[in-house]
This record gives C-alpha cells, structure tokens and sequence, in this order.
C-alpha cells in the first residue's frame, strides 16, 4: 500500500475509523529523478533523498536504516527512518511508507518532531502535519513528540489519547503551537454514556489518559473564537511543566482562558505561566457518579490577566466551578513555591465611568450546599493587584464548610484578601502573612483563624464589616500588626478610692464584644468587677476599697 494522509484521514486515524490514501503525497513529484537504490548492495544504510521520494526508490534488501535529507523538502525535517518487522499488514501514514521495490520503513521514534510530518514553522497553516504528528503520538503508548524552534499553527483540535505521551519542546520553550479560531491541545476524552437514575453523567472509561506530559512549549490563541488554549478532559496523573500559556491579538469580545480541567485526579502545575483576559486555570468540579476531581499540585506557577478582559467578565487566575448537584467535596489543592497571582493592573483600568474591572485569585463558584474545598493550601504566594485573592463570595449561592489555609504570603493592592458568603460556612486560616496597600483583610462573611505574625502595611481596617468577633487568634497580641485585640496594664488606687477608669483603644466597635480577663488587686477582699466596657475604657468599682494605696492590674480583650 502507499499513499500518505491528508487531513480527513488523519482525522479518522485520530478517531479510530477509516482510512484512505492521498495520491497528492505518495509518489515523487513529476520528472523527479528516481534513482535506484539497488547498487548500494554492500551498504546496510542509505542517504541523500527526502522521505517523500521514498515511493519511487529501491533499496538494498539488508538496508536496515535510511536518513533522509528532508520529509519533502531537503533540510526541513531530515531524520532516520527503520526498517517495518513484523508480518503486517502496514497502513501508510506520514511516519511510514513503502519503496518502490515494497520495503517497509517508519520514522524512529527515538527522535520525532513536527517537521518529520511535513510542519514548515513561520506561522504558516500546518493544521495537516500536526493532525499526523498527533495521529503518530497517539498510534501507540509512551511515544514522545518533539516542538523544534518556530511557529506552528493549527485550525482544528490535536488531541493527546493515550497513556504516557509525550509533547515536549526543544528550544527552552521557543517552539510554540499557534492555536487558531478555537482550537485547542485537548488530553483524553469524557465521553458521556448517559445519565443515572439522580442525574449525574456517566463516563466511558477508554476515554481516560493516564500519565500524559507537556513541557517547555508555548501555546497561543489567536483569532475570533472564544477558546481555552489546553483542556484536559479526562486524565489522571498530568504533568504540564514550563508552559507559556497565552494569546496573540484577538477579535472584540472574546474570551481566552488557559488551561482546563474536567474528570481528572493528580494534577500538577510546575512553573507554568498563563497570560489570559479571563480565567488562567479552570478546574471543573463535575456532577457525576465514579470520581472526584481533585488533588491538584501547582508550584511555581504565574497566573497573570494581563489581557483586557471582555465585557461583563469575572476573571480570575484559578477558578474552581462546582457543576449543579454536585455533593462530594474537592480534596487536596495545593499551591505552593512563589506562585504569582497577578490580576488587571490598576493602572490599566478603562476609565471611571465603566468602573475597574475586579478580579479573583482563587475563586469558588458554588451553585448549591455539598461541594466544598478540603485541604486548600496556599503557602509562600504572592498576590499582585487582585481585587478577592481568596475569593469564597463571587458567584456562590449556597456552600459547604470550606477552608483555605494561607501561610507566607503576600497580598498587595487587594480590594479584601478573605470574602466569604457566608462566615458560619466559609474560613481560612492566616499565618505570616503581609498585607501591602489596600483596602481590608477580610469581610464579616469569612471566619479567619489568625496565627504566627501577620503584617499590615498602608491597609484601610482588618474587617470591612467590622465584624470582629467572627474571628479567631491564636495570640491576642502579636498576630496581626496594627490590630489591637488585649489591653493589659497596672494602675494606682488611692485609699477609699471605690473605682477606677481604665483607658486603652481595642480594635472593635462594639463593646459587647470586650471582656477582662484578668483583675487581680493588691488588697484582700477587693473583689473588683467590670461596671461598663467599652472599647476604649472601662469602669471597674471594688467591693471592698483599699485601706492603704493599692494597685489593679488587669487585661481587657476582644
């Protein structure tokens, strides 16, 4: 058989159906020389003409290898091509194909890059060598497929579809994949079988993919679709490392998000940067029957919407969708090593008429009580001009107990750092922090559990609400700098003297919310006692007044 294939094949090849020649690529271009082979007797390896002349050559009959000079073009795509064994029968593709005296010989695939299936660069449209080179990706487990330096563009979808495959680029991450008018790199497949007797989808399970990996290349969107640039529909164990995620110059109104994720368990994140106008990782929280969709490890990473977000949009860097229905918890999200969150930068705001564009880090999108996060981490994060860095409010109608643990990071230009929905529903926990010129630390719509020492500099207040007493200290001093939750002292009674004023200033507004802690007198039977409190002073009266000059130490707190 001979014959390569076009796009429609490599589609079916990419689809498991049928397949066909293309009769454009089989045989050398007319009045090409067809030299033969046949006199090269003694030799085991044969070089000198393009992959796409193989058709019209002979060889040696013990030529176990031959290195061409090009796929069709002599310099582009050079590489070696083995001998087929086995009995057969050989389906001819872009990577195989039969000489003329009908050898078989396929593309190494110890090397393998986008030029061996006729991938040119420069921008050009090479949506039918990346449909082979995927096809080639996906003939069988384990294979790794090569990004050399350059541009390569695509108009249709290149899925990944089995297990342990690889996309790695060659040039430190200057080869890229043009992502044209909605395309996407699309990893497995969720195929729905239907719905169960609550509703919830069914899977098949051919269509997961385990253990796949993308590394060091770029991915850009361009044109006038709305598109996610990466989705990774049903996999477990991903591994992106390296990634430069975005977009070049696009139509009005659309939206461009990053990386997706639907149906998949331990993912991992390293050092990966998205540059989008809408939502840098996407993690969607399905409502079905056989799994969850959790244990996300993401380290190092920038997520940046750098990119003038459309009309009406919400962006945010993550952004954790909870389908309707949904009733199991997310498990084991992890951020982690100087992750960059960094949301529209003030200064580019559109005017104020139109009001600035606000923005989320971690954004929990909840349309219904049972979904919830479970060990949420954050550590050692740094969030620059996002307006809800952790975001619990936005979008959320009902909610399950959820908590995110901060520690280490910092917060800078924030609107709130912690806003909640619901305070008896939604906490996080804050250690070592430092808050950097903005507007509040929390909401009174978010339980926060304060420890270690937490910094605030150039901040308007702590609690935007005023809502103090929601909250929790580990230490009621030295857990949050310019916060005042203890007042504690001595002061001199006079003999006869029946009371005393204290003056302090605590950071609350309500004085139910002040209580002392501790009065001890210097005399026997004082027996002192509160007569009113407020925030900033308290009345203390004594049962009994000091016969000689006495002292009353005390600690008022919050």
């Amino acid at each position: 058989m001979t014959g390569t294939l076009n796009r429609r094949d490599s589609l079916a090849l990419l689809g498991g159906g049928a397949f066909a020649s293309d009769s454009r690529l089989s045989p050398a271009p007319s009045g090409s020389a067809c030299r033969d082979m046949s006199a090269a007797a003694g030799s085991a390896d044969v070089t000198g003409f393009t992959f796409a002349e193989l058709a019209c050559r002979t060889l040696p009959v013990q030529a176990g290898r031959f290195a061409s000079a090009g796929y069709d073009t002599s310099g582009v795509g050079s590489g070696d091509y083995l001998r087929c064994t086995g009995s057969g029968p050989f389906l001819a593709t872009r990577w195989r194909r039969q000489s003329r005296d009908g050898q078989w010989f396929e593309k190494d695939e110890r090397d393998v890059d986008l030029t061996h299936m006729g991938a040119r660069g420069g921008g050009k449209d090479d949506t039918e060598a990346l449909l082979a080179a995927f096809a080639w990706l996906n003939e069988q487990p384990g294979r790794r497929l090569q990004v050399p330096r350059g541009s390569f563009a695509t108009e249709q979808d290149l899925p990944i579809l089995t297990d342990s495959a690889c996309l790695i680029g060659q040039a430190h991450g200057r080869g890229e994949i043009v992502l044209a008018n909605g395309a996407t790199i699309r990893v497995g497949r969720g195929i729905s079988q239907g719905k169960d007797r609550e509703g919830r989808l069914l899977r098949t399970v051919p269509g997961k993919v385990l253990f796949p990996r993308i590394e060091n290349i770029g991915l850009k969107a361009t044109g006038s679709h709305s598109q996610d640039c990466l989705v990774l529909e049903h996999a477990d164990n991903a591994y992106l490392r390296l990634l430069d995620i975005s977009h070049f110059e696009t139509a009005s109104g659309v939206r461009i998000g990053g990386v997706r994720t639907r149906w998949v368990q331990w993912t991992t994140l390293d050092h990966v940067f998205v540059n989008t106008n809408e939502v840098g990782l996407t993690i969607e929280m399905a409502h079905e029957t056989d799994e969850n969709e959790d244990h996300f490890l993401i380290d190092a990473c920038q997520f940046y919407i750098g990119k003038q977000p459309v009309k009406d949009a919400q962006p945010a860097c993550i952004r954790i969708e909870c389908r309707p229905g949904r009733a199991t918890p997310m498990w084991n999200f992890h951020v982690t090593g100087r992750t960059h969150f960094l949301g529209w930068k003030r200064a580019d705001n559109p005017p104020a008429t139109t009001g600035p564009i606000m923005t989320s880090g971690v954004m929990l999108v909840q349309p219904n009580d049972g979904c919830a996060l479970r060990l949420a981490t954050i550590r050692d994060a740094f969030f620059e001009d996002v307006s809800f860095p952790i975001d619990l409010r936005r979008q959320v109608t009902g909610a399950d107990v959820s908590v995110v643990n901060t520690q280490g990071c910092s917060f800078m230009e924030a609107h709130t750092v912690f806003s909640g929905k619901d305070w008896s529903k939604h906490g996080a926990t804050a250690a070592d922090n430092h808050y950097i010129n903005g507007g509040f630390v929390c909401d009174g719509n978010i339980r926060t559990y304060h420890r270690g020492f937490n910094r605030m500099s150039g901040m308007k207040g702590f609690d935007r609400m005023d809502n103090i007493s929601v909250h929790q200290w580990e230490r009621k001093t030295l857990c949050l700098e310019g916060i005042q939750l203890e007042a504690r002292g001595r002061v001199d009674v006079a003999p006869g003297q029946g009371g005393v004023m204290l003056r302090y200033d605590l950071s609350t507004p309500h004085a139910e919310e002040c209580r002392p802690t501790s009065l001890i007198a210097s005399w026997p039977g004082a027996d002192p006692y509160p007569v009113s409190i407020t925030p900033k002073e308290a009345v203390i009266r004594f049962a009994r007044p000091p016969a000689e000059r006495g002292t009353l130490h005390y600690v008022i707190e919050v």
